[in-house]
C-alpha cells in the first residue's frame, strides 16, 4: 500500500540484492535503503517512485543511504515535467528538504547526476541510493507476503487441518541473481 518504487538497478553489478531493492526507500525506516552501484559508476541510475493518488506539496525530503561514497547531485522530474537539478549537501546524510515550489503529481523521478568521490576505479566503494524518500502527508510504503495458498487448500479439503499445523519460515539467506 502506498507509493511504490522502481529503479533501474539496485544492488551492485554482480547481484541483486533484496535488501537494498527500491521499495526501502519509502518504507519509513532509515535504515533500509535502496543502493545502486557498489564497485560501478551510478551516474544516470534513477529510482522512479509512483503514488497511488496526486499528491501536491512544495517539498521532497530526501536522505541517503550512508556509505564512503555520497550523491551531490540529482535530478528530479515529476510526472512528465522539465527536471529540477539539485546539489546535495551533507544535510542529506540526515534529511535533506528540497523546495520545489508548489507541484501536484503521481510520478516522480529521481537520477543521480554525481557522486563524491568521483573516480575512475570503484575498488572498495560501496553503492549510493537514498534510505527515505518523503513526501510531506505520505504515509510510508507498505509491503505484503503472500504466502501461496495452494497447499493449505490441498491440506484443507482431504482432512482436517489442525492435524497437520503448516509452518511458513521467511528468510533472505538466498537472492536469486536475476531481476524478477
Amino acid at each position: 500500500e502506498g507509493p511504490s518504487a522502481q529503479a533501474t538497478e539496485y544492488g551492485n553489478p554482480v547481484t541483486l540484492t533484496p535488501d537494498v531493492r527500491p521499495q526501502l526507500a519509502l518504507d519509513g525506516d532509515p535504515s533500509t535503503a535502496w543502493t545502486v552501484a557498489a564497485f560501478s559508476d551510478p551516474v544516470g541510475e534513477r529510482i522512479e517512485v509512483t503514488y497511488p493518488d496526486p499528491v501536491t506539496t512544495t517539498t521532497v525530503t530526501l536522505q541517503q543511504a550512508p556509505g564512503n561514497r555520497t550523491i551531490t547531485r540529482v535530478a528530479l522530474s515529476f510526472d512528465d515535467s522539465e527536471p529540477v537539478v539539485v546539489d546535495l549537501g551533507p544535510e542529506s546524510l540526515e534529511d535533506q528538504q528540497i523546495d520545489i515550489g508548489e507541484q501536484t503529481f503521481q510520478f516522480l523521478d529521481i537520477e543521480i547526476l554525481a557522486v563524491e568521490p568521483d573516480t575512475e576505479s570503484f575498488a572498495g566503494l560501496s553503492g549510493v541510493g537514498f534510505a527515505e524518500i518523503a513526501i510531506p502527508g505520505v504515509d510510508p510504503a507498505t509491503e505484503k507476503v503472500r504466502v501461496p495458498v495452494d497447499l493449505t487448500d490441498a491440506v484443507s479439503a482431504q482432512a482436517d487441518a489442525a492435524m497437520f499445523p503448516i509452518t511458513y519460515l521467511f528468510t533472505r539467506l538466498r537472492s536469486s541473481a536475476v531481476n524478477p
